[in-house]
């Protein structure tokens, strides 16, 4: 099975082919002008390294936000059209779930945060138990402040939570009492454990009609009155 991932929600954007669980390769973009002139033509590349061919890809997986607003449309928009002309499924998934995935630790809830610049972030929460992942904060973009309350409320001890993201350290002033991951990357591995847990455990989360998907920017800022 031959899965394509691609993260463009972030800064430094990833490019990567796994061909039955092992990785062919993985490329870097750090800008987007780039991501733009050469996806396509890595797409390609990558696959002809794998000795085979672009049709060959059976699903492709990509981070759908938030995250930076013209990679996401780059990414999107590219995978879109791919994927219509061959015919094949895509697989969205939450740029805030993959960050949470870099993390696995029983009965702790795992608190991505990214920045979202205004004084707000992006995130969510997932609660990691019996080696699951179950989300307990919706994807979203909130005040720090109003962010760390929900999370207070799905646990009482700040023994069980875990921040990352470059959010949590932008805010770690009010994330005193709370462990602060230093990682806020996403791995390509990630977004490809990820969909596989997707085509095993729950195949409507796989499109084939995937026309009005659009990137998940979130809306307006909860617990925000501007």
């Amino acid at each position: 099975m031959n899965i394509l991932t691609l993260d463009s929600s972030q800064l430094e954007a990833s490019l990567a082919l796994f061909s039955n669980d092992k990785k062919v390769r993985e490329i870097h973009y750090s800008r987007e002008r780039r991501l733009s002139m050469y996806l396509v033509y890595d797409i390609s590349k990558i696959t002809q390294e794998n000795k085979s061919e672009i049709n060959e890809i059976d699903y492709f997986a990509l981070t759908i936000g938030p995250g930076s607003y013209t990679g996401l449309r780059i990414g999107l928009m590219t995978i879109k059209t791919l994927a219509w002309s061959l015919q094949k499924p895509i697989i969205p998934i939450s740029t805030l779930h993959a960050l949470a995935y870099t993390i696995q630790k029983e009965n702790t809830l795992m608190c991505p945060m990214i920045d979202a610049r205004q004084n707000e972030i992006y995130g969510a929460g997932f609660l990691y138990r019996d080696g699951q992942y179950t989300q307990k904060i919706q994807d979203n973009k909130y005040a720090p402040s109003c962010f760390l309350e929900l999370v207070k409320k799905e646990m009482d001890s700040p023994k069980n939570c875990i921040f990352l993201g470059d959010g949590a350290l932008l805010y770690k002033h009010l994330l005193n009492d709370y462990f602060i991951h230093n990682g806020h990357t996403i791995d390509v591995s990630h977004i490809h454990s990820i969909a596989q847990e997707i085509i095993r455990n729950d195949r409507t989360k796989i499109l084939t009609k995937f026309q009005d998907l659009e990137p998940n920017y979130c809306g307006k800022a909860f617990g925000k009155n501007t």
